[in-house]
């Protein structure tokens, strides 16, 4: 009996430069390709190139800290209280005196705007009046809702860029609350 050659079983030997046929070597993540060395630094080994700083903080100097998702949705509720409620929410959270800086800045904004708005409106209201008796106050009143509408849009703004944990700055407010 003649004895086969031996060989790969699935074909012809593997030309150079070529991987050769059947089980391949297990991969071993990701770095590492067959036949290149490991890349990165071996475990336990010092690292070479500029340290990273570390802050005792966890934030880099000069940098206010991340805020929290409680933080976070404070601030968000209280920009939607204003769009939905009008000035009475960011006041009963203005006088609850947060203690975070960026739901106090938030905070503030939104309180800014609000008496903005209302002012706007009163002054709006006021001047309607006495122009409703020769017929004009009747368009300036529309005023009003534009006033409304314009809250209720830049709130939901607001809102949202809180949640993202970034503070909004209302077009066109008066700092009246520093």
């Amino acid at each position: 009996m003649s004895v086969p050659p031996q060989g790969p079983p699935n074909g012809p030997p593997p030309q150079p430069g070529q991987q050769p046929y059947g089980p391949q070597q297990p991969h071993q993540g990701f770095g590492f390709a067959p036949g290149y060395p490991p890349q990165g630094f071996p475990p336990g080994q010092p690292q070479t190139g500029y340290p990273q700083p570390q802050h005792p903080q966890g934030f880099a100097p000069g940098y206010p800290p991340a805020p929290t998702p409680d933080e976070r949705q404070t601030a968000m509720w209280c920009h939607l209280g204003l769009a939905l409620f009008g000035l009475l929410v960011p006041l009963i959270f203005f006088l609850t005196n947060p203690s975070s800086p960026f739901v106090r800045e938030n905070v503030r904004n939104a309180l800014n705007f609000g008496l903005t708005c209302f002012g706007a409106n009163l002054i709006i209201t006021i001047v309607s009046i006495p122009l409703m008796f020769v017929l004009v106050g009747m368009f300036t009143i529309f005023l009003v809702f534009v006033v409304v509408i314009a809250a209720l849009v830049l709130g939901i703004m607001a809102a949202m860029a809180a949640n993202r944990g970034e503070v909004y700055r209302y077009p066109m407010a008066i700092e009246l609350v520093k």
